[in-house]
């Protein structure tokens, strides 16, 4: 029989099967090409990093400044949308769930839209990284190594793939 793999339901991380492993309830069997792939997934994932980090150039100081500047004030601006959003709120609605269920599922999505790796996914904007992140953290095949492929992707559809893979993995628990 060939090797046995374990998944940690939240984080994903792989682990070799072991009977003590096995006994964890937060622990769920992987399977061996699961695994293979993001192997290969994480691989790919390395190269263009090592790629990027050779091509990386260093930012001025003029443009650094420009984008701190951008930040501080896109911040600003958000904190007035919020403000205004507050203030056309209605005064007597009742944004509490009504039902156990409807409290439940308001806990998961917060968390679910709180969560790092949602964030992360969110501010992806290159296909390529969105489909090599999918094929590295849950499996999934997504050819990019050609060119052609990879400009055929539809971001939008390679975020929301992501964002589902990852809502899954946050709902195992």
């Amino acid at each position: 029989m060939g090797e046995r793999y374990l998944r940690q339901k939240v984080t994903g991380d792989i682990f070799v099967w072991t009977e003590i492993l096995s006994i964890r309830e937060d622990m769920i069997e992987c399977d061996t090409d699961v695994v293979k792939t993001r192997v290969a997934g994480m691989k790919q994932k390395v190269l263009e990093a090592k790629k990027e980090l050779e091509n990386a150039k260093p930012i001025s100081v003029e443009l650094a400044a420009d984008s701190r500047m951008l930040a501080d004030l896109e911040l600003e601006h958000a904190e007035i949308q919020e403000k205004i959003r507050e203030k056309r709120q209605p005064e007597d609605t009742d944004p509490e769930p009504k039902t156990a269920e409807e409290a439940e599922e308001a806990l998961n999505q917060a968390e679910i839209d709180e969560d790092p790796e949602i964030i992360k996914i969110m501010g992806m904007d290159n296909p390529k990284e969105i489909a090599l992140y999918i094929t590295s953290e849950y499996g999934e095949k997504i050819d990019v190594s050609k060119k052609k492929d990879i400009e055929s992707l539809n971001i939008e559809a390679l975020r929301v793939r992501a964002i589902q893979l990852r809502s899954k993995r946050i709902m195992e628990k």
